[in-house]
């Protein structure tokens, strides 16, 4: 037999083993979701003005808070200037020894 076909027919095997003869509509189904509770939408004509009396105009206008939402604050803190930290960490990198580091820190904060 070739490798490939071995290789099918393991696969089918392990397939089929895990088939379900009685399955449990309890356990086994998907759960209900928005399009399980579909309405049908109906279109309207479109009618002339004046047609309808009892017919408010106040249904058509759209909110404020649609056309105009209130702005969201952020009381975020400024961001922190590292210029500073990374040229301090890249002068310190060839420091081998406490010592030199010491040094490489007065002059920084001296100079």
């Amino acid at each position: 037999m070739d490798p490939e076909s071995v290789i099918a027919e393991v696969a089918e095997t392990i397939q089929a083993g895990h088939i379900r003869s009685h399955p449990d509509i309890n356990f086994d189904a998907a759960p209900s979701t928005a399009a399980d509770k579909k309405e049908p939408y109906t279109v309207h004509s479109p009618r002339a003005h004046g047609d309808d009396i009892s017919h408010d105009g106040d249904d058509d206008d759209i909110p404020y808070s649609v056309l105009r939402p209130a702005r969201k604050s952020h009381n975020l803190p400024p961001l922190p200037d590292l210029r500073f930290e990374q040229s301090y960490l890249r002068s310190i990198a060839h420091a081998d020894t406490w010592w030199k580091v010491l040094l490489i820190t007065t002059r920084d904060q001296v100079i």
